[in-house]
Parts: C-alpha cells; sequence; structure tokens
C-alpha cells in the first residue's frame, strides 16, 4: 500500500485530526441530478444521483424522498421506466429493478456481464436496452431485466452513453467517438449513420413526435438534426452560443431543449433551426438530465445543483429550485488552506496552496473517507484529474 502524507491541511474550527469532529447532518439539499424519468404508470419522478442512489417525487417535485432498498451501488448513471411502471437504474454495478414504484430494488445482471450501465432505454414492447461504459457496448433484455444479451455485431465503438428507441421500434446508440449506430426492430446488427455527423462524440438523443431526430455532442459541436431516421444529419447550432458539452436533450410538445454543461438550458420552437438560452432562475447551470411530468420540464444539474422546474410550454421559462427531501452526499467545497502536500512514497505528486487548488471534496458514509481532487477548475468541463487520492478523515490513511 503506497504512504501518502499530508503535511498541513488547516480548516478553520476543526479539531486534531485525531479526534472524531465529523458528524452528521440533514442536508444540504440539491445533490447531482445525473439521471431523470417520469413514470408513465402515476407520474410519480425519479431522480438518479451521484452516491445518494434514487430519491422519488409523488407531488410534482414539491418534495423527494430517498428510496434505495435494495440498492446497493449508489451512483446511477441512468433511468428508465416502463408501461408497468418497473423502474429501472444504470450503475457501475450493472442494472438494477424495482417493480414497486421504487420501494425496493433488485440487481437484474444476469448475461450483463460488463456491469459499468450509463444510459437506458425500452421499446414499446418492453424489451430493454443498456449501455455501457467504454469496454462492453450495447445490452438488450427480452424479458424485463431477468437476463441480457450482448449485441457486438456492427457496434465499432464500445462507449455508449445515449440510447434512444424511436416509434417503429428501431434502436439508435450514441457512442463517444464512434458516432450513431441503428438497430433494426429485434435485430441483431448495428448499422453506422453517420453521413453529414463531423463530431461523432454523442453524449444524448432525443426525437420528436414527427421522427426527427435529435443529438447532442462533445467537444463544441452543439446540436445535429436528422429528418431521415439518421440517414443523414446536418447541425443545427444558430443561437446555441456555447462550446460546452450537450449532455441532454429532450422534446416536449413542440419545444425542444438542450441541457449544456456550464451554459445552462436552451430552446428551440423551430427543431432546432433557432435556439434560445432560457436561464431565468437556473441558479445551477451545468445540466445533466431531463424528464418530462405533466405539463413540466424538470432539469437535473451538477456540483449540487439538484433539481429545477419550469412550465416547459409557456412563452416565459422560470426555473424553480426543487429540492426538498433531495439531500447531496456527494458533497463539493472550498476549503480554507495554507498548504499541503500529497506524497506517494518519498516522490511528491502535488501541493495545493490556494482553496481553488481543491475541486472536490466527497463524504462516502460510513468510512467517513474524503476524496480530493487536486486540481484546477476548468471554467464549463469537467477538470482533468491530475492527482486523486482517498483519504481517512480520521488518520488521513491511503485508502485506495
Amino acid at each position: 500500500m503506497l504512504a501518502v502524507a499530508l503535511l498541513a491541511l488547516l480548516v478553520p474550527g476543526s479539531a486534531a485530526a485525531g479526534g472524531n469532529f465529523w458528524a452528521g447532518t440533514n442536508g444540504p439539499q440539491g445533490g447531482d441530478g445525473q439521471a431523470m424519468a417520469t413514470s408513465p404508470a402515476n407520474g410519480n419522478i425519479f431522480v438518479g444521483t451521484q452516491g445518494g442512489g434514487v430519491f422519488r417525487s409523488t407531488d410534482n417535485g414539491e418534495t423527494w424522498a430517498a428510496v434505495n432498498n435494495g440498492l446497493t451501488a449508489t451512483n446511477v448513471h441512468a433511468l428508465a421506466v416502463n408501461s408497468f411502471g418497473h423502474v429501472f437504474a444504470g450503475t457501475f454495478g450493472g442494472v438494477f429493478r424495482s417493480t414497486n414504484n421504487g420501494n425496493s430494488w433488485e440487481p437484474v445482471n444476469n448475461g450483463l456481464e460488463y456491469p459499468f450501465v450509463i444510459s437506458l432505454a425500452v421499446n414499446s414492447r418492453g424489451d430493454l436496452f443498456a449501455g455501457t461504459f467504454e469496454g462492453g457496448g450495447v445490452y438488450r433484455s427480452a424479458d424485463n431485466g431477468d437476463s441480457w444479451t450482448l449485441l457486438p455485431n456492427g457496434l465499432e465503438n464500445t462507449y455508449v452513453p445515449a440510447l434512444l428507441v424511436n416509434a417503429t421500434d428501431q434502436v439508435f446508440a450514441g457512442t463517444w467517438g464512434g458516432g450513431i449506430f441503428r438497430l433494426p426492430d429485434n435485430g441483431d446488427t448495428w448499422t453506422p449513420v453517420n453521413t453529414g455527423l463531423t463530431d461523432p462524440y454523442i453524449l444524448s438523443l432525443a426525437r420528436n413526435s414527427t421522427g426527427t431526430l435529435f443529438a447532442g455532442t462533445d467537444f463544441g459541436g452543439g446540436v445535429f438534426r436528422s429528418t431521415n431516421n439518421g440517414d443523414s444529419w446536418e447541425p443545427v447550432n444558430e443561437g446555441l452560443n456555447t462550446s460546452n458539452n450537450v449532455n441532454a436533450l429532450i422534446v416536449i410538445g413542440s419545444t425542444t431543449f438542450a441541457g449544456i454543461y456550464g451554459d445552462g438550458v436552451f430552446r428551440s420552437f423551430d427543431d432546432g433551426d433557432h435556439w434560445e438560452q432560457v436561464n431565468t432562475g437556473l441558479t445551477a447551470t451545468f445540466v445533466l438530465s431531463f424528464t418530462a411530468a405533466a405539463n413540466d420540464i424538470f432539469a437535473g444539474t451538477y456540483f449540487g445543483g439538484g433539481v429545477f422546474r419550469s412550465r416547459a410550454n409557456e412563452d416565459t421559462i422560470d426555473w424553480s429550485e426543487k429540492n426538498n427531501g433531495l439531500v447531496a452526499t456527494d458533497v463539493r467545497i472550498h476549503l480554507a488552506v495554507r498548504a499541503f502536500e500529497i506524497r506517494v512514497g518519498d516522490e511528491p505528486r502535488a501541493s495545493v496552496s490556494r482553496a481553488r487548488d481543491i475541486e472536490h471534496a466527497e463524504t462516502a458514509l460510513p468510512d467517513r473517507a474524503v476524496q480530493v481532487r487536486v486540481d484546477e477548475v476548468q471554467s464549463g468541463r469537467r477538470p482533468e484529474v491530475a492527482e486523486q487520492t482517498r483519504f481517512d478523515v480520521l488518520g488521513c490513511e491511503r485508502l485506495t
């Protein structure tokens, strides 16, 4: 085990490092809304968080309650709900299923040999599709998650942040670096559909009621549109003044919304021909996810911003924070720091002399570990981690 020395971390008001100075609290409200979904069975809304598992709202976002019984992997990257109201959560521990509205969960990973799930979709028959982090690809389940089959044929890229099912149950896989692939209904072989798609780093997919497809990209590519089921694509970015990730897309009625990492929300009334920024009341602009319920749009945000709600199809979009009961377990802090140094053996690996050098601290109950990322925060983009170390906050021991 590598030795790590923490030389001097000074936090005003803190007790000595050898004492147990940590106590649980009931906050702060918020968290990271990494994934969102609405049940077609009862209108309940679910949000998947980073480290806090799944929260459910039965009153259109006014209040939230954690529903994690049996959910042993609490970093939730994807959510999907089928027509029966069965909820599925994609995690780095595989897929979990709830058949009772989130009250309890069970792992359903038979055949899911690469369990790092970051996207989920369901077709009209209830077949499930799970996209993975790089190394797996797309799996299909035709029995409500009881078993899974890998669909590798033709899928040239196995990092799948986005999945979409169209009205005829064709499946689209948005990959990070390989563009978009299309799978026929009940088919086994993918076909690349990337003509005109000049940015192949896909983060999000959506479609409208007429079959028009939208793809959100990384690295400043913005939004692409296809009006012929993916056969060709064109960029549609007039007014979309951002070079940041398009993490989320949703179409509600005739309005398309794009969630941008660092620039909030944009909307288009004309299928992407023109965009306008709609951030009134949106105090957290690192948007990760969307869902719709009744006449409202919900946005899940990063850096502890939690969930925001607005009426979806009105002239004025006015967001309000809806975090009552949505307790953040992934806490980002800026500390008052004089100086400290991280060493691996005798070799210095990182030094910190300014509060802004510490970007991230994560409480991980029950061992009370703290994860510190020592790097400069890059505006509008997830920081590149220069050094990532886990400490026991009572003794500053290296845990991993």
